[in-house]
């Protein structure tokens, strides 16, 4: 609506309370100065007097507003008319400050996915069923594992990107909505992937060429990143889901030459539960939102904003580095605090050539490479749906989604994590990269160790016994450490398994302690065998997580003692043993002569002479 009026009396009321710490605007940190403003868009955020107070009336009428609509955070979104300079766009911001009523005035910018399909796919899906060429390959066989025992699904992800398309494998698709309004398209329930392509004829075209958008194929980005968390096996198209079965909320926000990070956002809130002015609410609250795209911009205090808000709902927000070999800090929403930050390894375990780093990368997951994708679920068409297949992608929106899926197995698992709980689990868990000892957070992820840790709350593992003789005692040390952030209460700690008599505590400091973030316990054992070869238990310890506390494998070798006589054969040919078929045994006859065996005899004739003679 032209001449549009910011704040009327009408919807002055509606506007929820903001409060902005440091109010500042924004530069894209891809353009110098003042072409910050080409996008388009200004994000307007009132302050807080000015709505609850009525203490002043922003009214700014002007040509240059198209349309006005109020986001999830209560900003005003402004779209300005087609044509309109970064310079007209700067001096209507000017106007708008100079209001008295307004905190900070924003420009939107524009997001793109963070994946490409890749020339060849050898992989055979993130969890790499075919791992054995990949020694860094996801490795989640302990997860399945738990989780077939259990018999639990995946927590539920928000996939905030450009949809899905229909596909056998996306079994479990929540009720999403369609946020996606770049190129003047409107909002609605219908959030499938209609393709992004751009066709040569619309690349050249005002509405693109005023945005920068090159002609392409459409690459179905929304359903790989829903395949890669939660798509379920099948080996006729080589791909399986972290998560398996993992529901999948769409929050379309992507399409045709990318998406305003304002309809990132708003996806990203509404996937959370939080109203968004104009949507229906949405009935099933996510815990974790995957964010596979990113733009060249700083965090400003509005982005910033609806983070936090996500963060203090216990949300779990999971965004791509870049694919740019750039800074981590450079790419929205990534460098938000609060965010987990990822970045990419290749098939190798090494940083991927083409992956960002950063001070605030939370750590790397694989991402394949251009010429070694990673399978997930797509679409045949080119610009078009034209029916489901399979392909290789290759970025940090891949790794990404990995991450997501890991934090959906953790979630499932532990309801109780937060973000900062997930985050420094994963960290903790993580295993060094060869190539990139700074700048990638905690390293590689090791997905069945987070899970296990995110179950427990703790990491343990014990050191290594002596070998050891019957008769003697080897001692060991089982430490066990707090890195989940959460308050873990042990009950007491017994042995169990098959050899539990072979096993005793000397020390424990675990039994009835409570352990705080970076709090340990150690418990030592001392292995004394009753007999030889290799002797097994565990240390169960109690506790009030999930997974009713840890049980730790022992596992020491016992051999005879070389001063013992060695056995004797049972003339039966069976033998008899202690504590499950180790120490004592029977001794059998032997076919060697007894060396006193002439002795005796001649005693013997000694003594039958003398009873004659004395006869």
């Amino acid at each position: 609506m032209n001449n549009t009026s910011l704040i009327s009396s009408a919807t002055r009321t509606a506007l929820a309370v903001l409060l902005i710490a440091t109010p500042m605007a924004i530069t894209l940190a891809a353009e110098p100065g003042d072409q910050g403003y080409a996008s388009g868009r200004l994000i307007v955020i009132p302050k807080s007097d000015a709505i609850s107070g009525h203490k002043h009336a922003l009214s700014v009428r002007d040509t240059l507003v198209d349309r006005v609509h109020v986001s999830a955070t209560g900003a005003y979104v402004l779209s300005l008319n087609a044509g309109t300079s970064a310079q007209e766009a700067k001096q209507l911001a000017e106007r708008l400050r100079a209001s008295g009523a307004v905190a900070s005035v924003e420009s939107d910018v524009i997001v793109r996915p963070m994946s490409s399909p890749a020339q060849a796919f050898p992989f055979a899906g993130p969890v790499y069923g075919d791992g054995s060429a990949f020694p860094n390959a996801l490795s989640l066989a302990a997860t399945r594992q738990l989780f077939s025992g259990l018999n639990l699904t995946p927590a539920p992800v928000a996939a905030v990107d450009s949809g899905i398309t229909s596909h056998t494998l996306l079994q479990k698709v929540l009720p999403g909505y369609n946020f996606y309004t770049l190129l003047g398209n409107a909002r609605s329930p219908d959030y499938s992937d209609l393709g992004d392509g751009v066709s040569s004829a619309e690349a050249a075209s005002p509405p693109f060429q005023a945005i920068n958008c090159q002609a392409r194929d459409s690459r179905w980005h929304g359903t790989a990143v829903a395949g890669l968390i939660g798509a379920q096996f099948s080996a006729g198209y080589h791909v399986e889901g972290v998560a398996p079965g993992a529901p999948i909320l769409p929050a379309k926000a992507l399409g045709k030459c990318g998406g305003w990070v304002t309809d990132i956002l708003d996806a990203a809130l509404w996937s959370a539960g939080v109203h968004v002015p104009g949507v229906p609410d949405n009935l099933n609250p996510v815990r974790i939102v995957n964010m596979s795209l990113g733009a060249k911009s700083a965090c400003t205090a509005f982005y910033q904003s609806a983070i936090d808000q996500l963060t203090t709902r216990g949300v779990i927000v999971v965004a791509a580095g870049g694919n740019e070999n750039e800074d981590t800090r450079d790419v929205l929403p990534a460098n938000c605090k609060g965010v987990m930050t990822i970045a990419a390894t290749d098939h190798n375990g090494n940083l991927a050539a083409y992956s960002a780093r950063g001070s605030n990368v939370t750590l790397a997951a694989p991402g394949g490479e251009s010429h070694l994708g990673i399978f997930t679920t797509s679409d045949l068409g080119t610009l078009t749906p034209a029916g489901e297949t399979s392909a290789g992608y290759f970025g940090t929106s891949v790794s990404t989604a990995i991450v997501s899926g890991v934090a959906s197995l953790m979630i499932a698992l532990n309801p109780a994590l937060q973000p900062n709980h997930v985050g420094k689990i994963l960290k903790a868990t993580a295993m060094p990269i060869a190539n990139c000892a700074a700048d990638c957070g905690g390293g590689l992820l090791n997905a069945d160790a987070a899970v296990r840790v995110a179950y427990s709350g703790v990491s343990y593992g014990a050191s290594d016994f002596s070998p050891t003789v019957i008769g003697t005692q080897s001692d060991a040390s089982v430490q066990v450490n707090n890195v989940s952030g959460l308050t873990v209460v042990f009950g007491g700690a017994v042995f169990g398994g098959l050899n539990p008599a072979d096993f005793t505590k000397v020390a424990d400091t675990c039994s009835g302690a409570t352990l705080n973030d970076g709090d340990s316990c150690v418990v030592t054992v001392r292995f004394a065998p009753t007999a030889t070869g290799q002797r097994q238990a565990t240390l169960q310890i109690s506790s009030n997580m999930p997974s009713g506390g840890i049980a730790v494998p022992l596992s020491a070798a016992s051999a005879a003692n070389p001063g013992t006589p060695p056995p004797v054969s049972d003339p039966s040919g069976s033998t008899a043993g202690a504590s499950g078929g180790g120490g004592c045994t029977i001794a059998s006859l032997s076919a060697r002569p007894d060396p006193l065996l002439p002795l005796l005899v001649l005693m013997a004739f000694a003594w039958l002479g003398w009873r004659r003679r004395g006869t």
